[in-house]
């Protein structure tokens, strides 16, 4: 199984390559400079610092192939000059020191002549054999139990919201893995992780990584997890694209985007203006933002069930008989 990954709010790929690709078990993630998302800058002149950014660029990738750091296997490091070799380490450690992955470190001419640091990297990352029924269960399960779980500062519950985004998808005749998207965007502040950056008032600041992540390790398909991911940074791409939009979130959700990271920069907006699922990012987004009226009438949780079997049937790695 071969699988592309274009992954919102990473640098974007200079060439005609992408982010990172997966055979099989293995991602393979495309070298990375010091390329800053939240500034929209290259970020030259410290080895420290670029090594920083470098690596968390990698960290977004890989978070958005549904794997870790922890996941990395080797890891292939290009210094401008090998005389900042130990700088270099000293911040890798900083991220790789437990999983201690394979490597290789060499002086090399940069592709950006400012930089002083390049790095890619292999992660094994089996995918998990799934049952979907079993899946889709588990999916329905948590979404139920939100029912009485307030949408932080919005009249309606978490389970309310994401069947409204659903059945404004259903209603436009949206595709079923655009439906089940908007069903399932806002996953993330439902499941339990270790890693989940909580705030009273808005929820799981970084629910839309992680919830891409469960839904990788669900079998769940890239498309549809690029939007679940992208539907935050499309809400920042639009405040900054569009002086509109802004004025039309609801307090909470002007709330939240001050925790989410603001405005994209100009080279962050024009990098996810060109994402390939830009269009069905923004429709998402607008669903969300219109799934918050109570007591409209939506399809119940349960119908959902045969359309996540379907959907997981036709993408899951098939279990393996004995």
């Amino acid at each position: 199984m071969i699988e592309r990954f274009h992954i919102p709010g990473a640098p974007k790929p200079a060439g005609p390559y992408s982010h990172a690709v997966r055979a099989g078990d293995y991602i393979y993630v495309s070298g990375q400079g010091p390329f800053n998302t939240e500034t929209g800058q290259y970020e030259i002149g410290d080895i420290r610092h670029e090594t920083r950014i470098v690596i968390t660029n990698i960290q977004k990738i890989l978070a958005g192939a549904g794997a870790t750091l922890a996941d990395v296997v080797k890891c292939s490091v290009f210094l401008k000059d090998v005389a900042e070799f130990s700088a270099m380490n000293e911040v890798y450690g900083e991220f790789f020191g437990a999983a201690k992955p394979a490597r290789t470190t060499v002086q090399a001419v940069m592709p950006n002549p400012a930089m002083h640091v390049e790095i890619d990297c292999v992660a094994y990352k089996p995918l998990k054999p799934m049952i979907p029924e079993q899946t889709a269960d588990e999916v329905i399960a948590l979404l139920a139990a939100s029912a009485n779980a307030d949408y932080y500062g919005e009249p309606v519950s978490q389970l309310a919201h994401a069947l409204q985004a659903a059945q404004s998808a259903r209603d436009a005749n949206a595709d079923e893995e655009l439906i089940l998207a908007a069903l399932l965007h806002d996953i993330g502040h439902n499941i339990s992780d270790e890693r989940a950056i909580r705030h009273g008032e808005v929820g799981v600041i970084n629910h839309d990584d992680l919830g891409a992540e469960w839904l990788a390790e669900r079998g769940f398909s890239a498309r549809l997890r690029t939007l679940v991911r992208g539907h935050v940074d499309a809400k920042r791409y639009l405040v900054a694209t569009n002086a509109n939009y802004a004025k039309r979130l609801s307090p909470a959700s002007t709330e939240t985007l001050k925790h989410q990271g603001g405005p994209m920069a100009p080279d962050e907006a024009e990098a996810f203006g060109a994402a390939p699922e830009l269009k069905d990012c923004l429709r998402l987004r607008n669903w969300d933002e219109l799934a918050k009226e109570p007591g409209r009438p939506v399809t119940p949780i349960a119908a959902y069930r045969d359309m996540i079997v379907r959907h997981l049937t036709a993408t899951a790695r098939p279990v393996q008989q004995a």
